[in-house]
C-alpha cells in the first residue's frame, strides 16, 4: 500500500498516481490533498496524528515550499513504514510517532534520494517522490538499501520540525 498526502488540491495528485501505477500495482490510498498550502508545520502535525493508524505502508508526503531549491529528497524507514518526501521537517514527526508506538522508539533509517535530472523544478511530487515511493514499495521496507538511488544518511542530518507534545496533568 502507498498512501498519498499533499497540499496539491484534487487535480495534481493524479499525475503522481500515474507515475506510481506505471511502476507497481500497489494499492493507493489518498490520505489528504487539502493540507494547508506550503505549511510544513501544520502538515507534520496532521500526519503525525493520522499515519500511525495505517498498517505498514509507504507514505508519500508532498508539502514542499522548497521545491526547485537544493533541499534534499529523502526516504525514512521505521519498522514496516516508509516515508518519502522533502527534507523540510514534514516527515520527522510522523516517523517519530510511529517509532514510539512500534517498539520502545524503534530505530529510524534515513536515505537521500539521488536526483540526477528531474523533468521539472516545480513538480517533484511527480518527478522525484512518486518514482521513489514506487521503488520503495517494490523493494520492501527491509530492503531499501538495495535501491541504487537511495544513499544512507545520518538521521540527525535531517531537517527537524518540532511540534508540541500533549501533556496530561
Amino acid at each position: 500500500m502507498i498512501t498519498l498526502a499533499s497540499d496539491f488540491g484534487l487535480a495534481y495528485p493524479a499525475a503522481m498516481k500515474g507515475v506510481v501505477l506505471s511502476r507497481t500495482d500497489a494499492r493507493l490510498v489518498d490520505v489528504a490533498h487539502d493540507l494547508p498550502r506550503q505549511d510544513v508545520r501544520a502538515a507534520a502535525f496532521w500526519l503525525r496524528e493520522t499515519l500511525p493508524y495505517f498498517p505498514s505502508a509507504v507514505h508519500l508526503v508532498v508539502v514542499d515550499p522548497g521545491v526547485g531549491t537544493d533541499r534534499r529528497a529523502v526516504v525514512l524507514r521505521v519498522g514496516g513504514h516508509v516515508f518519502v518526501g522533502p527534507d523540510n521537517g514534514v516527515l520527522r514527526p510522523p516517523a517519530r510517532r510511529v517509532a514510539a508506538e512500534l517498539d520502545d522508539d524503534a530505530p529510524v533509517e534515513a536515505y537521500e534520494i539521488d536526483v540526477p535530472n528531474p523533468e521539472s523544478t516545480t513538480f517533484h511530487g511527480r518527478d522525484v517522490f512518486a518514482p521513489a515511493a514506487a521503488d520503495a514499495h517494490v523493494a520492501g521496507a527491509s530492503a531499501l538499501g538495495s535501491v541504487d538511488r537511495f544513499e544512507p544518511i545520518p538521521v540527525d542530518s535531517l531537517s527537524e520540525c518540532r511540534l508540541p507534545e500533549a501533556t496530561v496533568s
